[in-house]
């Protein structure tokens, strides 16, 4: 997971060029605390279901269904942290950003799948002596992310760096009517996660369909917000203050109707949990962006009230 997150960028706060050197920008220590939660919650979840019975338990699925708010954190904060780095760079340039960013994904990618494709697909079922006539196998799971269960997430990282300036240009364009730019993500985030829930493809596409959950697009929504935060990163602080309770509320009853859809899919409609739980339902959306906001308002007033006061702990 290490390449996947925006640890090398927001927590340095420098922004480099391959052309000329920028100024030095404010470490964003508020980014540290996020970061950190967000890892350990990945563990924890990872560790629920690892240890439980995370295909019929309802109180274990009742507790990931919250939890998938932690990989729309990831993406909002690489959008934050890329955007932090690159809005005023007025010498962005997009190869040169590929150059940088995708080789820090893109070897870990290839590298890592081979070695999941080659230990549990090949080694595992005595079939290592087929691996040099078996690589379209292997180029069959890389392509869609599928050599190990987390593959997914550095292949659709590769995506959010692919497309990042086409984000930038997007958040540039619309200076001033950021509020708007994010109503149109966030609607197009909710009619894709109503198609991904409710509607069933064709035979004919639904082997490429369901590859949904390894694209940019399920995403799209947190990447813009993170990046639009980064913009207006005073005027979003100052905002928060004093907003405690009503940031609170919005959590606990977005994630009251999220478990109340929950528990009537699995008891009034008779879905297995894990299905019941699935990441992408519409009924979720208010509580993803609801946990996110949240966490970014922790780490905020962690920041600016208590970081001085806090044990520096090496385990970071």
């Amino acid at each position: 997971m290490t390449a996947t997150t925006p640890a090398d960028s927001a927590g340095a706060g420098t922004v480099t060029s391959t052309s000329r050197p920028t100024a030095k920008r404010a470490y964003l220590h508020h980014v540290d605390l996020i970061r950190a939660t967000t890892f350990s919650l990945v563990i924890f979840v990872h560790c629920l279901t690892a240890t439980t019975d995370e295909w019929d338990s309802v109180p274990v699925n009742s507790t990931t269904l919250l939890l998938h708010f932690t990989r729309n954190m990831f993406f909002a904060l690489s959008g934050f942290v890329l955007m932090y780095q690159n809005f005023e760079r007025v010498d962005f340039r997009s190869v040169d950003f590929w150059r940088r960013r995708m080789k820090l994904v893109i070897f870990p990618f290839v590298i890592w799948s081979f070695v999941y494709w080659a230990v549990e697909d090949m080694w595992a079922h005595g079939r290592t002596g087929d691996i040099p006539g078996s690589l379209g196998e292997f180029w069959d799971l890389l392509k869609w992310g599928l050599s190990g269960f987390h593959m997914y997430f550095l292949f659709v990282m590769l995506q959010v760096y692919l497309l990042f300036p086409l984000v930038l240009w997007l958040v540039r364009r619309t200076r001033g009517r950021h509020l708007a730019l994010l109503a149109v993500s966030a609607a197009v985030q909710w009619a894709c996660f109503a198609v991904i829930t409710h509607w069933q493809p064709p035979a004919s596409i639904a082997g490429v369909w369901w590859h949904y959950y390894a694209t940019f697009v399920p995403y799209q929504f947190f990447v813009f917000a993170g990046a639009v935060t980064a913009v207006h990163l005073d005027d979003i602080r100052l905002w928060l203050q004093g907003k405690g309770w009503w940031l609170f509320s919005a959590l606990a009853v977005t994630g009251l109707f999220a478990l109340g859809n929950f528990w009537w899919r699995v008891w009034g409609d008779d879905q297995r949990a894990i299905d019941a739980s699935a990441a992408f339902q519409p009924t979720l959306f208010p509580f993803l962006v609801a946990a996110v906001a949240c966490l970014y308002a922790i780490g905020q007033h962690w920041a600016d009230h208590h970081r001085r006061s806090t044990p520096v702990s090496t385990a970071w």
